[in-house]
This record gives structure tokens, sequence and C-alpha cells, in this order.
């Protein structure tokens, strides 16, 4: 990602142009539609100020002159305008939700394929919650502000030119008078439109927040209740409902208020239009017809004026809403295909880490200094040492879930730099502590990647990884649906089925980090089995503190503060007799009445 965006998206607000531009582009596959709609708006507004001209002759030919001509047919053409502002009126509102839906679906798209292509840095950086409300709220507003609108100030534009070309072809001299009161009805319009971007800006920062803190409440309800918690995360919820409130409610204030002044403006410019229209009726100068339908089409502009600040606290909302969609757009993924970049050939000799360095963004310390080690085909290597010491930052480093700060790994002489991601995460397996299942059935789980796998296939991943016992015992065997992250099963269960998955992708090279560290002694037993099976004939990284994981491995790493300090197999560190491995897996030795050898004679 570049180390030069900042956190908060106001702070790299795109100009308005920019904004709408890069809207555009998203509405130009929908052009036909949107054209449709903004034809039959058109129509709409036409219709409208026609309806407003209706009142003349009903007025003058029908009540005053009692013309039978226009008795009999004008109440058919008043329906019949009616009836085609209806039609219009269906199709303009079809086609603009069309419009909408499918602006909205394709941006949504695009966020999820972003963060996707994201580096496990950027995921560490930003809340879930926030990345929830860009794809959620934020883009709901943005259809909001494209679609309805948008095209609504289009259309309420229309219908004002229309009808103010209708009240200065019916009586220019009071279409001159009440100008005036039309042009300063705009002016609450631009001043309280600024008020309104800033507080809907600051209101979506706190919807983010909100989803942030709801989505972490709600995953860890067990540890809240374990630790009685409840109270504090209440309070938390509540701290951010009550700012939502007050800014909620200062913006509702503002919008209330703009109406509240328009009311005021428009009771004014009808009493003054009234007291000189009806004065040029009295004199003479006009007709009854024409004063009521000048009246009638003056009403009628004035709800689109309304509409229009309305429509501008919408396009605000939506402008606000997508500068802080295409700040997350425009962060770019730290790692990512080279354009030169080639696929990777299959595994065939060593991994070597020359030299490498790892810091994460805004971080001033190094997590990994300086690593250097090879790995074999087919050898089994672990990797120990204290929490903190940057252990999984290094496995992390092989498929480039994270992307080193300095030095190289090569994979058979070649820089992972510089291979594809997809040719070199194809020939990686992971199976972590943290087990990550999908809410689906057991089946899709094991084959996740291979949609279309055979059963037999899913049963043999699951006999080797010795979980295809327990899943026959479930009611519904392999379609058993297990819940999110897999909650209605065990850990060892749970971790059984990330090994089953293992097998299925059936990659030359495994990572295994804690991967049997949080299960009970029985489920470890299970488990472990299953992964010595995976681990046969593949080259391993193994990350573990249990003796049981170490002291399989061919060669052992231990990390401190970033540094290789030693290494040696299991038997070799142990002999060093102020060594850091030793004082590391002593206890659990001790413990296990293993007795430790005190020099390299004893061995």
């Amino acid at each position: 990602m570049n180390a030069k965006l900042k956190l908060s998206p106001s702070v790299q607000a795109h100009p308005d142009q920019d904004v709408i531009r890069r809207l555009y582009a998203y509405t130009r596959p929908y052009l036909r539609y949107w054209s449709v709609a903004i034809v039959c708006m058109i129509l709409v507004s036409g219709l409208t100020a026609l309806q407003a001209y209706l009142i003349k002759p009903a007025l003058d030919k029908i009540f005053i002159e009692k013309d039978y001509f226009y008795f009999t047919y004008l109440p058919w053409v008043i329906a019949a305008v009616f009836l085609l502002k209806g039609i219009c009126y269906y199709f303009y509102e079809y086609y603009l939700e069309r419009v909408g839906q499918s602006i909205v679906r394709d941006i949504r798209m695009k966020i999820f394929e972003h963060l996707h292509r994201q580096s496990l840095s950027f995921h560490y950086q930003y809340s879930t919650g926030e990345l929830i409300s860009r794809i959620l709220n934020d883009v709901s507003l943005i259809q909001a502000s494209i679609s309805s609108a948008s095209v609504g100030l289009v259309k309420n534009v229309f219908q004002i030119i229309g009808l103010v070309g209708l009240i200065y072809y019916l009586d220019w001299q009071l279409a001159i008078f009440c100008s005036g009161f039309i042009v300063v009805a705009f002016m609450p319009v631009i001043f309280f439109s600024r008020i309104h971007r800033r507080l809907n800006n600051r209101l979506q920062e706190i919807m983010a927040h909100m989803t942030a803190v709801l989505h972490e409440s709600l995953l860890g309800s067990l540890i809240i209740q374990a630790f009685c918690m409840e109270r504090f995360e209440i309070e938390r919820f509540s701290r951010v409902l009550k700012d939502n409130f007050q800014v909620t409610i200062q913006d509702t204030k503002t919008r209330k208020l703009s109406h509240a002044v328009m009311e005021q403006i428009g009771g004014i410019g009808i009493i003054a239009i009234i007291v000189y229209g009806g004065s040029r009726v009295i004199a003479g100068e006009s007709s009854t017809g024409t004063f009521f339908s000048f009246l009638t089409a003056l009403v009628m502009t004035y709800e689109p004026i309304k509409g229009i600040t309305k429509i501008n606290s919408m396009i605000q909302q939506g402008l606000a809403a997508a500068t802080r969609v295409f700040w997350l757009l425009d962060c770019e993924p730290e790692i990512q295909n080279r354009p030169d970049a080639t696929p990777l050939p299959p595994f065939a000799g060593e991994i070597r880490f020359e030299n490498v360095w790892f810091r994460y963004l805004q971080s001033e310390a190094d997590v990994l200094q300086g690593v250097d080690f090879t790995l074999k085909k087919g050898q089994k290597i672990a990797i120990v040492g204290p929490s903190g010491s940057g252990k999984t930052t290094l496995a992390n480093l092989l498929p480039r879930f994270v992307e080193g700060t300095q030095g190289s790994i090569r994979f058979d002489g070649h820089d992972i730099r510089e291979v594809t991601l997809e040719s070199l995460r194809s020939q990686i397996a992971v199976v972590t502590q943290n087990t990550v299942l999908f809410n689906d059935t057991i089946s899709n789980n094991i084959a996740y990647g291979l949609p279309d796998c055979p059963r037999e296939r899913i049963r043999h991943a699951a006999r080797q990884a010795n979980a295809l016992e327990f899943i026959e015992a479930l009611p519904q065997g392999f379609d058993t649906q297990i819940g999110e992250s897999g909650i209605r099963l065990s850990g060892g269960q749970r971790q059984r089925l990330a090994v089953a998955r293992a097998f299925m992708k059936d990659a030359p090279i495994l990572i295994l980090d804690e991967a049997t560290s949080a299960l009970d002694t029985v489920s470890e037993r299970a488990v472990q089995d299953a992964i010595d099976q995976l681990m046969s004939g593949r080259t391993v990284i193994i990350i573990a503190h249990r003796l049981i994981t170490v002291e399989r491995a061919d060669h052992i790493l231990l990390l401190k503060h970033g540094r290789i300090v030693e290494s040696g197999t299991h038997a070799e560190l142990l002999t060093r007799k102020d060594g850091e491995y030793r004082k590391l897996i002593g206890k659990e030795l001790v413990e296990e009445g293993v007795p430790l050898l005190a020099d390299p004679s004893q061995n």
C-alpha cells in the first residue's frame, strides 16, 4: 500500500469534479437505460407544465364562457394527460432504479475484489467494521446520489424551466414580478448545503466506527461474557450511538431549518403575487383563468425548488461517500504481480531466505532482521521462539502474504517477487492455529477452491485427516452446515477439516502455524496424527513451541527479537548448556520427565 495514504479519507478528499467524473465511468455501461429514464423524466416535466396550463381553458372556457365544446372534450384531454404522465413516471422510476442498483452492484464488486488483493498489512491496519461500512453504507449513499438524486435534480430543473416558461407565456409582467422570489428561494440551498456536507461526512465516519464496534462485540460475545464485560461493551456502543445521535440531530436541524426558511419565502411570495395579480384581474389586464393557471404553475414550481434542496442534501451525502470509497480504491495493493512476472516452475530444489528484513507499516521497529536460511526439498524446519519474535511473519513472507522490506526469498533460484502470485501460492498449503472455515457445508469447506471436486476425493481427504469418522456421525454427514467460522464443531474437528483442506490442495510445500497449540490432549493427538500424514513427502515449515511438534523437525531455527540466534537439530540444541533453545524447551521437558543433557559429552 502507498505509505502516503492516511487513515482518514477526509484528509485525501477528491475534488468534486474528479469524483463526478469517476462516478460517470460507472454509469457509462447503462447509458441506454439512463437515456430512457431521462426522456421519460422530460416528458413528465412537460406534462406537469401542461397540467398547469389546462387550468386556464378550464376556468375561462367552461366556468366563465360556458363553452359546450370545451365542456365535452377538455376533461378527456386532462384525463389523457394524467394517464400519459403516469406511464412516463413509471418507466422513469423503473429504469432509474435499474441503473442505480446496477451501479451499486458494480461498485461493491469492485471494492470486494480490491480488498481481496490487499496484503495482510492492509487488513491489520484497517478494522473490518470500517471496510464493511464502505461496502454497505457508503455505496448505498452513492446509489441514491447517482440515480434518485442526480436524475431527480435534472427532472426538477426541467420542471422549473417548463413551468417558468409557462408563467412567462401566461403573464410576463407578473412573471417578472415574482422572479425575484424564485432567485431568493435558491439562496438557502447554497448556504445550507455546505453545512450539510460537513455534517454528513462526519456522520458516515461515525457509522463506520459503529459498524466496527458492533462487529467486534458480536464476534467476541463469548469473551465478553466470560470476562463479565457486557456493561463495558454496552457503554462503548452507547457512546458511539450518542455521537451518531448528536450529529444526526444537527443534520436534521439544518435540513428542517432550510425547509422552514423556504416555506416562509414561498408564503411571502404567494401573498405578494395574489395581491399584485389580483389587482391586474380587477383592472381587466388579465383573465381569471390566466391568473389561476399562473398561480397553479407558480405553486407547482415551488415544489421542485424545495425538491432541489432535498436532492442537494442527497448529492452532498453521495459525494462525501464517493470520496471515501474512491480513497479506499486508490489504496494500491502492496503486493501484486509485476508486469513482467512469469509462472513459477514446480518446486524441485530449495528455498533460500537471503538477508530478509521486515517492518509493518507505521511501525518503528523491524519485526525481522537479516534472516538467512535454506530449506531443502523434503526437509522439515521448525521455527521456534518467544511470542513476538517474528515466527508467523517469517512464514507469511513465503507465500507473499506480506512483503519483505529488504533482502530476497528465492524459490529454486527464482526471486518470488518476479513470479506470479497464483503460481507461487498454488504450491503452498497453510494450516494455522486460528482455523478459517466458512458458513457452508463440510464438503464445500474441504473442497474449497475446487467446486466440481468428486465426493469420493473429498471423503479420501477427510479419511487422511482423521475426520471421516466424526463427519459421518453427523446427521447430514458431508452436507452438514457448520455455522459461522465452524462454530457448530469442536476445535479439534475444525482443525481436522483444515488439514483435510490441505490434503485436497496437495501442495508440495506446507506451512504449519501453531496448528495444535489450542487443542486438548485427545484432540491434539488426532490432529497430530493427521498432520504427520500431511507432512509426509512434503517440504514443511513448522511454527510451534510444543515439544511433540518441534522434535519431529529435521532442523530448528530459534528466533529472538527478529533474528535467528540458534539453529540445529533438537538434540544438538539441547546440548548447549546456556542455549536459548534449552531455556525455551527445558520446562516442558522437565514436566514430561525427560532428562536435560548438561553438556555435549552426555549426549
